[in-house]
């Protein structure tokens, strides 16, 4: 079992098709972050998901990562991350205090973006007077590089009141089409720096290979290049280096655009190195709208192509990979809809990383 600090780290939107797979598979060896979207409250049904998989988290001696940094600025919760951070942890206190009386352990980590302001920087120390904890600093590849990342830690623990061995530090790459030289070189040019100076509680490079739009209906894998990445960053700096990855899913929340319609059937499946990539195209679609049943009955056909493929993990290996097998027979089981897709698919890749496939 890896160590807390080692675990791969799973990045999920607050979406109910990711939830789901939470919390349906077992997620002990694997450090989830949760990315709050707008709209999610503890008392929305979104946020009644996140509450389960953040219990669940709790109870296995894993607190989640919960993440308010993808909130507009515009939004209360992204300008003074306190309120909402404090709705989900006030109504997780009451579940476990409830579940194990008396638990004092932190029950989420924050996540504060590495180039936050100083209203949010204070916003944070307040939220962590409440109960001190460690905190997940979350450096995009996008946000400005004239300051190095040593100094935004320094700043960020000074500023937070606690000491930067209580920071776990998220290198975050976002969408990998390829990994240039360059990427590699500054990635292990920043770590290495950072192991030199400071002693962080985990450092993880964080990236996914998911495109935006699917394109195509052949059969195909593509290279999981956040892997790649790194491999080539911890081959080429000091230290351990956590692995993350944004699962089945790009990295950037979709947007709802409306009259987009439903998506044709796809799964993305995850074996190692690689994710093998299936989709299928409805034929007589009236617009943007499936004819009646054509979701189920064409994603039963991704579904039996999967199984009869030798990358097929077998119904034993996840709560998704026994819905994919039992899916192509059993009408019982809701398969029409995207959310179902990506949790199947989620489900599978959390029992991959899980068992640390991608390692060597």
């Amino acid at each position: 079992m890896p160590r807390p600090a080692t675990r791969p780290v799973l990045a999920i939107k607050s979406k109910s098709g990711e939830l789901e797979a939470v919390s349906n598979e077992p997620a002990t060896h694997v450090q989830v972050m949760i990315e709050l979207l707008p709209g999610v409250l503890p008392e929305a049904p979104i946020g009644k998901q996140v509450l389960n998989v953040a219990v669940d988290a709790v109870a296995e001696g894993n607190p989640v990562w919960l993440d308010t940094t993808w909130l507009p600025a515009g939004n209360a919760a992204a300008s003074t991350p306190a309120p909402v951070l404090t709705d989900f942890d006030g109504v997780l206190d009451e579940i476990i205090q409830e579940m194990i009386p008396g638990h004092d352990e932190p029950i989420l980590l924050p996540v504060v973006a590495a180039d936050a302001d100083d209203r949010r920087l204070r916003a944070m120390r307040e939220f962590l007077q409440h109960k001190p904890r460690p905190v997940v600093v979350r450096a995009r590849r996008a946000a400005p590089a004239d300051v190095e990342p040593w100094a935004r830690i320094e700043r960020i623990a000074t500023a937070l009141r606690i000491g930067v061995e209580d920071l776990h530090l998220v290198f975050d790459e976002g969408y990998l089409p390829s990994v240039p030289d360059h990427r590699v070189e500054a990635l292990g040019k920043n770590i290495t720096g950072l192991n030199a100076r400071h002693g962080c509680a985990s450092i993880t490079v964080l990236g996914g290979s998911i495109p935006k739009e699917r394109t195509g209906f052949d059969t195909r894998t593509r290279e999981r290049t956040e892997i790649r990445l790194w491999k080539s960053a911890r081959a080429d700096c000091d230290g351990s280096l956590r692995y993350g990855d944004y699962g089945v899913v790009h990295p950037v929340p979709r947007s709802k655009k409306k009259g987009s319609g439903a998506p044709n059937p796809y799964l993305h499946y995850t074996v190692p190195g690689g994710v093998l990539s299936f989709a299928r195209h409805v034929p007589d679609r009236n617009g943007r709208a499936l004819p009646t049943g054509a979701a189920e009955r064409f994603f039963r056909d991704v579904a039996e192509e999967l199984v009869r493929r030798p990358e097929f993990a077998g119904p034993s290996f996840s709560w998704g990979d026994e819905k994919l097998y039992s899916c192509r027979e059993d009408p019982a089981i809701p398969i029409g809809r995207a959310d179902k897709w990506i949790a199947l698919a989620t489900s599978h890749h959390l029992a991959h990383l899980s068992r640390d496939m991608d390692a060597s």
